[in-house]
């Protein structure tokens, strides 16, 4: 799995820097930082909020904002057996078949986006889920109501890492899902030394 890989460089080179994030918006020189096990550390902290909110084994619509906590929110769904769906608001319509598309059953978005969901939740009957443990990440969970998606079966579920939208020219989604036996062969590939 995806995660694995992380969890075994954080293992084997905790200290080591594995993240540099410049928003482009500050002066040179104030890129954020954060090592293997601080980053694993984060993750396995959100994984345990989302299983203690019994979100395992589903897909996560994800609308988050640029920022070195990314990569630590993905690996969390990663951990708790989740698929996350990436996703913007841009095309309210399209957004709202998108996610039904790929049978999201949850939103996590950064809760300075809130505001921004509220057509979208509105459209897919979301409802805000609290969590403390969340929102000291400065996270915000929504249930999808049932009647809004139809679920993916289990195991498929387990093996996804993640799923995208695709409209090509006909402006009509198409969600492609990716397990993670089509990611990981490449990611060992790539750390191989090349010839």
């Amino acid at each position: 799995m995806l995660h694995d890989l992380v969890a075994e460089c954080a293992t084997r080179h905790p200290d080591e820097v594995c993240l540099i994030f410049d928003s482009g918006h500050s002066e040179a020189g104030s890129q954020e930082r954060i090592t293997y096990s601080q980053l694993w550390q984060q993750a396995m902290e959100l994984r345990s909020a989302f299983e203690s909110l019994s979100i395992s084994k589903q897909i996560v619509g994800v609308y988050l904002v640029d920022g070195i906590n990314v990569p630590a929110v993905l690996l969390g769904l990663l951990s708790s057996s989740c698929a996350f769906h990436p996703f913007n608001i841009e095309g309210l319509n399209y957004t709202c078949k998108a996610l039904r598309q790929a049978r999201a059953s949850w939103i996590l978005a950064h809760s300075q986006l809130s505001k921004q969901l509220k057509p979208l939740l509105t459209q897919l009957e979301g409802i805000e889920v609290p969590s403390d443990n969340l929102s000291k990440h400065g996270l915000q969970l929504y249930k999808i109501v049932p009647s809004s998606v139809s679920s993916v079966s289990t195991g498929q579920q387990f093996n996804l890492a993640y799923s995208i939208t695709t409209s090509g020219t006909t402006s009509t989604p198409k969600v492609v899902l990716v397990p993670h036996a089509c990611i990981v062969p490449n990611i060992i590939d790539l750390r191989q030394p090349q010839l």
